[in-house]
């Protein structure tokens, strides 16, 4: 369970809780995803978060004080770092994913349908989590269909966040209703529910309740109120050193 729960980390919430449910049953799982849906789940705040990060150090032969920085002070995602370290982004997202599947190696009662089905999840959200303006990316199944349903980039989304705005306040300056915003968040975590049914990670009953968990907790993220402020506070509180050489 500890192997598997590390995977949460990287930005991929959602899939590896759907794996704790299937594994630990429908209490625990609950559980975790409330837990996880408070904050940020991926997010370098996590205490998951240290995982995804020194995967991302190790392929980028930094350390994580070093990586940190990097982003910090001159860096706008680690897709930037890792052009400028003479590195593709593909190498990194490819390293999560290999990180994920080889902690999913080390249980034995999910098929591999279920597995390849999660290390898709693992992919996308790695992807976003690389590309898109650090730590904003771990957040990348919110803001894609947020940013979507306004009409506009997640990049272009991010931009506002960054310069204070919530996304309810950047859908209101796009003629968007708040709803609209909301209904495209739930209705994306919701596909990704059916489908985890579907390949039978979840019950049907369970994956109702953890949409009802997610749902509910929707206008809180769209008004910041969860998770974007802890994003906006999170490198300040944790600024690294400065260290030769990142």
């Amino acid at each position: 369970m500890q192997k598997l729960r590390w995977t949460v980390g990287i930005g991929v919430g959602l899939a590896l809780v759907i794996a704790v449910v299937a594994m630990a049953g429908p209490l625990n799982g609950v559980a975790l995803a409330g837990s996880l849906e408070d904050g940020l789940p991926g997010a370098p705040h996590s205490p998951h978060g240290i995982g995804p990060l020194a995967t991302v150090a190790d392929t980028l032969d930094m350390s994580v004080p070093q990586l940190l920085y990097a982003l910090h002070t001159r860096h706008d995602s680690i897709a930037d770092l890792a052009e400028a370290r003479q590195s593709e982004s593909d190498e990194v997202v490819q390293a999560l994913v290999d990180k994920a599947a080889e902690r999913l190696s080390h249980t034995d009662n999910l098929t591999q349908e279920q597995v390849n089905w999660i290390l898709a999840q693992v992919e996308r959200k790695a992807e976003g989590f690389v590309d898109v303006e650090f730590p904003y990316g771990a957040a990348i199944d919110t803001l894609k269909p947020a940013a979507d349903s306004i009409g506009i980039s997640v990049d272009e989304l991010v931009d506002e966040m960054q310069d204070g705005k919530t996304i309810a306040e950047v859908a209101e300056d796009n003629d968007v209703d708040t709803a609209t915003v909301e209904q495209a968040i739930i209705d994306h975590r919701a596909t990704i529910l059916d489908e985890a049914v579907e390949v039978g990670l979840l019950t049907e009953t369970q994956a109702d309740i953890l949409l009802d968990l997610f749902s509910s907790k929707v206008p809180d993220i769209v008004n910041g109120e969860l998770p974007f402020g802890h994003l906006r506070d999170f490198l300040a509180r944790r600024r690294p050193p400065h260290f030769p050489g990142s």
